[in-house]
């Protein structure tokens, strides 16, 4: 029966070939463009949904007045976040640098990279392979890499207690951990990752926009209470800052302020 059906199939097609192949070719379009926006849009759905706790993970950035939101927020954010709000449990910031030259004995590389406090192995799950998660960034000259640089840099000897030369001044960093590759949707591209003491100007401008902000809630807090621990920092800090003219419900209105979206919600970073 199936076979009488197909050779009827056939006839039809062959006796309006115009027609069918129009028919045919619409359809196969249609199912291309819907294989493409559903790969694009888990593509975008995914990101960084893989790290342990992402939904207790939040990036706060600024809006600066009429110019626009901005993923970067300031500095000074990772001081006073904590003492106004109990419910952080960790706090991190990233200074991303791109293009940074890299001296390993006599080779010369060019390498994108990030510049971070140490409780960033601690907010974001990456598996260690040589050197420990809690330790890994504590020291002002610490490095971590992944496996894929240590084998690039160091075939295969053990990239830990190595000294790489970072940047134009030839800093010298130590390795003190690696970790195992991720090819997993983040907007964490980076295979480098070095302590940022020497890299944080001590900024205390809350309009300046030199680092991303990321902080991790405890368990029984939520986006709201975060919102309303920035809506404090913004009263106390900011406003009087900003010359105080008006009431403060007035300046929140006019000068939006802070932006904050969740890891698991918003992967890429703007």
């Amino acid at each position: 029966m199936f076979i009488n059906y197909f050779v009827v199939a056939l006839r039809n097609l062959q006796r309006q070939l115009l027609y069918s192949l129009i028919n045919i070719s619409g359809l196969a379009i249609g199912i291309a463009c819907s294989l493409v926006m559903f790969l694009f849009v888990y593509s975008e759905w995914s990101y960084d949904r893989h790290f342990k706790n992402s939904e207790r993970i939040y990036k706060i950035g600024i809006s600066f007045f009429n110019m626009g939101k901005f993923g970067v927020g300031p500095e000074v954010l990772g001081e006073y976040l904590p003492k106004e709000f109990e419910g952080v449990e960790a706090f991190t910031r990233i200074k991303a640098g791109d293009e940074v030259p890299i001296k390993v004995n006599d080779q010369f590389y060019n390498e994108y990279l990030f510049y971070t406090d140490s409780s960033f192995f601690n907010m974001f799950s990456y598996e260690f392979v040589e050197g420990d998660a809690s330790t890994a960034l504590k020291g002002p000259s610490d490095m971590v890499m992944t496996q894929s640089m240590a084998n690039k840099y160091f075939g295969n000897e053990s990239a830990v207690g190595k000294v790489v030369a970072v940047g134009k001044g030839n800093k010298q960093f130590i390795v003190t951990g690696v970790v195992k590759d991720d090819k997993r949707s983040s907007q964490f591209k980076s295979s480098l990752w070095l302590s940022n003491e020497g890299e944080l100007r001590n900024d205390s401008a809350w309009t300046s926009a030199g680092v991303y902000n990321y902080v991790l809630l405890r368990e029984n807090n939520d986006q709201r209470d975060l919102e309303s621990a920035l809506d404090r920092i913004i009263e106390k800090q900011i406003y009087p800052q900003g010359g105080a003219q008006g009431s403060f419900e007035d300046y929140k209105k006019k000068r939006e302020f802070c932006q904050v979206s969740c890891l698991s919600d918003v992967g890429r970073t703007s």
